[in-house]
């Protein structure tokens, strides 16, 4: 049964069980098109479901993480598009690696692009793969980050740190946008009529264009009515807006549980609503999280008290606890207020044996 969110653009959709590889998308429900965060195993997921994604962000490159974008390049290769990618350090050679070990030779002119941004602190390496050209890596630039950002469209942003996994690993934030909303309240007070001027204000706001045309409002004074112009539009709707907290989503795959992430951890999902966040050992395997650089579930129950989201969503549990999988869901420890969402132990299909094969030939 899929939860109750009380996100307006975006919707979270995780694509593996508990003992899965990740694959955490998310929907934006305005346009049909999604972001994807993480894509190891992939043999399960619909083509269509690829090809709505347009930014792929990985958090590293282990095998689990980055083994099924080969799939997804299948998926969306003959596609007339720009898909970006973003990663850590090196993500842009390991990327390139993939492309390079498959013959180009019957390229099309809709074949996709790809542009790969590598995340340091404070900037972007851009690079471009051009599919009419055998998917041939060119050098774009390299861009400012503002406030960790590295990505947004119309009704999603998504920031970034990089993490410590005895590799450098990406954390993600993902904030929804708030939507258009006026404040019944505040249009009383300011004595403004309502009128067609408010969608033309949300055409503003929708386009990006506040304060680039000005509107004729009616506004009653002292009894009387009087025509004003207003100029500054993103003013008027900065005054006039209703008060509403900002949504968001945090995804963290493989980090070690150290003070510096810890840090960074917190300062970029400070009042985060939905966690997803890897769990890979039980408590009992606590020394084995530390000396790999994971997570244990008492680490991420350290993380709960200090974050407090509204929703978690454990995933990433080491396929060695398969079928006891449920002591995860006893160790976690969930704050006042947050809901604890539950995955089955799979979702990707069993592997045929031999002699399923035949017998589904006999029939």
């Amino acid at each position: 049964m899929q939860p109750s969110f009380p996100f307006h653009f975006i919707m979270p959709i995780f694509y593996g069980g508990l003992l899965d590889d990740p694959a955490f998308f998310l929907q934006i429900r305005p346009t049909g098109k999604s972001l994807l965060f993480d894509l190891g195993q992939a043999q399960h997921i619909a083509k269509r479901v690829l090809k709505s994604v347009e930014a792929l962000f990985i958090t590293h490159a282990h095998m689990d993480h980055f083994m099924g974008v080969d799939k997804f390049i299948r998926s969306v290769l003959v596609s007339p598009k720009t898909i970006q990618l973003f990663g850590p350090p090196g993500i842009t050679d390991k990327f390139n690696n993939k492309l390079n070990s498959y013959d180009w030779n019957l390229t099309e002119k809709h074949y996709c692009h790809f542009i790969v941004s590598e995340i340091y602190d404070g900037h972007l390496k851009r690079f471009h793969f051009s599919g009419p050209e055998g998917f041939k890596m060119s050098y774009l630039n390299e861009k400012s980050l503002s406030h960790k950002l590295i990505y947004e469209n119309k009704f999603a942003c998504v920031s970034a740190v990089l993490c410590d996994h005895k590799i450098p690993v990406a954390v993600y934030h993902i904030e929804e946008k708030l939507p258009f909303r006026l404040s019944d309240e505040k249009l009383s007070r300011s004595g403004y009529k309502k009128g067609f001027w408010i969608n033309d204000l949300k055409i503003q706001f929708i386009e990006n264009k506040l304060g680039e045309k000005p509107l004729w409002l009616d506004r009653n004074s002292e009894g009387a009515t009087f025509r004003v112009k207003i100029t500054d539009t993103n003013e008027l709707y900065q005054q006039l807006k209703a008060n509403r907290p900002k949504l968001s989503v945090g995804y963290i795959s493989d980090v070690a549980f150290n003070n510096d992430n810890r840090h960074k951890i917190n300062l970029l999902m400070k009042n985060i609503t939905f966690l997803i966040s890897e769990c890979t050992y039980l408590n009992e395997n606590h020394s084995r999280a530390l000396s790999t650089c994971h997570l244990s579930v008492r680490d991420v129950n350290e993380l709960l008290k200090e974050l407090k989201p509204s929703f978690f969503l454990p995933i990433h549990l080491s396929k060695t606890y398969t079928n006891k999988a449920f002591q995860l869901y006893e160790q976690l420890e969930m704050p006042m207020g947050c809901r604890l969402l539950y995955l089955p132990e799979r979702r990707t299909p069993e592997p045929l044996l031999p002699n399923q094969v035949l017998m589904a030939c006999k029939a």
